[in-house]
């Protein structure tokens, strides 16, 4: 929760931290923009159904795979789709293993944010600084 604040605070950007503990407690942490997805009745029960969602198939770097092969999804209709997981709203005929190009943007800006800080570490920069830029060296007072 602390890193969402220091993202919130650092990038200026909303955050909303969702963490679901194994015996089904929930702990967030929200910037004020984004408080009524986890305070109104709705975004409650929106957070509510995809926890009763079944797991998603992934692959390993955590990106979904589509049920139906590409080359065979022309053949699969709207109403199969939409009757696999009836409870699950569908944007516009999208298959359920595709992710809307905003969301794709999301995750891209994510792991470039994630990658940045872990060069930054492994150099001993912070995130943020441009490359080859160093902290001042902290000097100690002579005993």
């Amino acid at each position: 929760m602390k890193k969402a604040y220091e993202l919130s605070v650092l990038t200026g950007t909303q955050v909303l931290l969702l963490v679901v503990s194994e015996t089904g407690l929930v702990y967030t942490f929200t910037t004020p923009k984004l408080q009524p997805l986890v305070t109104k009745p709705e975004g409650k029960n929106l957070i509510q159904a995809c926890l009763n969602a079944p797991e998603p198939t992934t692959n390993e770097n955590g990106v979904e795979v589509p049920e139906v092969p590409p080359e065979t999804s022309d053949d699969v209709s709207h109403a199969n789709v939409a009757g696999q997981q009836p409870n699950i709203p569908r944007p516009g005929g999208m298959h359920p293993g595709y992710m809307s190009s905003e969301h794709q943007q999301q995750i891209a800006y994510y792991q470039n944010l994630q990658q940045q800080q872990q060069q930054a570490q492994a150099g001993g920069q912070y995130p943020g600084m441009p490359v080859g830029a160093r902290l001042p060296q902290q000097h100690q007072p002579a005993a």
